[in-house]
């Protein structure tokens, strides 16, 4: 066991400074604990406390971002300590009969027993709600092609809009335009292959003050899907070409009428929130990508 805790203890390095020492030390304990623990349920908790206050740090950027080395390491190493915890306390009458170990491993339950569950733990609640409608790209298509005959009505009615992506305003709070043309061109492909393409967020709320034709900040703003977004736009203005089934590169207006009416009619689900509220839509907006592509800290809204 000493072996464990000594190589977790060694796998993230910490930064000689005030905060970087109460970090060491809040990640010593954390194995400490782990080390303490004498039932596999209490093993297992200790564990994912670590792991999460490990996952912390690095959606912080406390400690190093890009460390794949570190990470597989104290995934290792918890698995290995986790199978010496089972080994350590399976009773030596029991070890002659293998079948039986299972008994001793965790077993997912729908709904823990109220003698057992902890009623007061509370686990992070969605920030605004959502809904979801099922659009074709047809919807965004007519949108792009209303703002491009008067981009500039568009702009007298979104005046604080750092950009618009198909005709949508985007917040200038929203990280800039990322994908590179590899990653617009693999999307494109997706939406012609029928790929399932998730769904893009908008804010549905719009308010104005006065009789202007403005209006106020974050009405009707894009959350979520700038990137795939952009590279329809970028698609749909011949300034991206996709392989046809012949692997010959080809832009939107070479393509014929049957052909774009199948990609039109396509569904690219459209979700939307209806807030006023903009740490929320921050919130929300950074919460959007955090198990897929996490943004980075410099990236993120509400900070």
């Amino acid at each position: 066991m000493i072996a464990f805790i000594h190589c977790l203890q060694s796998a993230i390095s910490f930064s000689e400074t005030p905060p970087g020492n109460r970090q060491r030390r809040a990640w010593e304990r954390l194995i400490n604990y782990i080390g303490s623990s004498e039932s596999l349920p209490e093993f297992d908790k200790a564990v994912a406390r670590a792991e999460g206050y490990a996952q912390g740090l690095v959606d912080g950027e406390q400690i190093d971002t890009k460390s794949t080395d570190r990470d597989l390491l104290i995934i290792a190493t918890m698995d290995q300590w986790r199978l010496h915890h089972i080994h350590s306390n399976i009773p030596a009458s029991l070890k002659l009969y293998p079948p039986l170990r299972k008994s001793m491993s965790t077993i997912f339950q729908r709904y823990g027993d109220d003698e057992i569950s902890d009623s007061t733990i509370r686990m992070p609640q969605r920030v605004l709600a959502t809904s979801t409608h099922q659009y074709p790209i047809d919807v965004l298509a007519c949108r792009f092609e209303k703002y491009q005959a008067d981009p500039t009505s568009a702009h007298d009615k979104y005046p604080w809009a750092a950009r618009f992506v198909m005709g949508i305003p985007v917040p200038s709070w929203a990280r800039p335009l990322v994908w590179d043309v590899g990653q617009k061109s693999r999307f494109i492909a997706a939406v012609w292959s029928g790929a399932d393409l998730g769904s893009y967020l908008t804010n549905e709320w719009c308010g104005s003050e006065g009789a202007g034709r403005d209006l106020l900040e974050n009405s009707e703003i894009l959350l979520d899907g700038q990137q795939r977004l952009h590279s329809l736009e970028e698609y749909f203005l011949d300034r991206l070409a996709v392989p046809d089934v012949q692997g010959q590169p080809r832009v939107w207006s070479e393509i014929g009428n049957g052909e774009r009416r199948r990609f039109l009619s396509t569904v690219f689900a459209q979700a939307h929130v209806c807030s006023d509220d903009e740490m929320a839509l921050r919130k929300t907006y950074d919460l959007c990508a955090m198990g897929v592509t996490p943004r980075t800290y410099d990236q993120r809204a509400a900070r």
